[in-house]
């Protein structure tokens, strides 16, 4: 099931699943280039959601892990005025407050709280020095 409330604008190149039993609720969002979301199980955007370039939104894991395990799928809410930047994921069973921000290169694991700006800490290493290259 599609219900898409007060209207959207979606960009070339996204991909927008909504698998058989699954539903996709929204208000007005965006979203850019690359970016896909796909709902197996329930996918709900709040209202005013900005989704950048190459943004992954997934409610399922999609295959099982061992004989004994089932699919894991959990429902995926983003609240009101979110803005999730380039290159963030989203995992299954995540809730995101109204009025957050993912930064951008950030793997949303665990739920996050209203007006919070959520990112991860990413250092840069120096794996070999004196390296040279050639084309």
């Amino acid at each position: 099931m599609l219900e898409c409330r007060k209207g959207r604008k979606i960009a070339y190149g996204t991909t927008i699943e909504v698998l058989s039993g699954g539903s996709l609720e929204t208000g007005f969002f965006t979203m850019n280039s690359g970016s896909v979301l796909i709902a197996a199980k329930r996918v709900q955007l709040g209202n005013d959601v900005m989704i950048a370039r190459n943004v992954v939104i997934y409610d399922s894991d999609f295959h099982a892990l061992g004989a004994e395990s089932d699919v894991s799928a959990a429902p995926v809410v983003i609240g009101d005025h979110v803005w999730i930047a380039t290159n963030a994921m989203i995992l299954n069973g995540v809730s995101i407050g109204a009025g957050s921000v993912i930064a951008a290169n950030t793997l949303v694991s665990r739920s996050v709280k209203e007006q919070a700006l959520v990112g991860q800490k990413i250092e840069e290493v120096v794996l070999r020095e004196h390296v040279e290259w050639r084309r």
